[in-house]
């Protein structure tokens, strides 16, 4: 019994150690080209697991590079609920990647994006792209 406590700081101690070598690691694995969003993201609060391979690394620096980290982290912070456990930077890339996929919006545009923001509820963004949709077809018909 007399041990209890002194092993509680013992495991305490150790713990303390470990921490600075945890986000040294996680630190370490994001390449120079981006760093600048990684630190955005934590700066925004959006915990992310950094575990790229070379070529998932290259594909978010190209994101980066098309549409800027502003733009990056916004769609992060969308997608985030505050405490919730960082995601893996594999996730992020492919909802990143998403936004390679949308259309821009306005007059003249072909496609019509299926994903709405994530503060959109699910029933109004099918509606709004069944409008959307409706409208598309529309500006077609009386463009012939």
């Amino acid at each position: 019994m007399e041990s209890a406590p002194q092993n509680a700081r013992e495991r305490k101690h150790q713990e303390e150690q470990q921490q600075p070598r945890a986000r040294a690691l996680s630190a370490s694995v994001v390449t120079e080209a981006l760093r600048p969003l990684a630190a955005a993201l934590d700066a925004a609060g959006v915990g992310v697991r950094w575990s790229l391979g070379l070529g998932e690394q290259e594909a978010v620096w190209r994101l980066v590079q098309r549409h800027g980290v502003s733009a990056l982290v916004e769609l992060a912070v969308h997608r985030t609920v505050p405490g919730e456990a960082p995601r893996s930077a594999r996730y992020w890339l492919k909802v990143w990647s998403d936004l390679d996929h949308l259309s821009p919006a306005g007059p003249g545009a072909t496609v019509v994006p299926f994903r709405g923001r994530a503060t959109t509820a699910p029933a109004a963004s099918a509606r709004q792209n069944l409008l959307a949709a409706l409208d598309n077809l529309e500006n077609r018909e009386n463009a012939r």
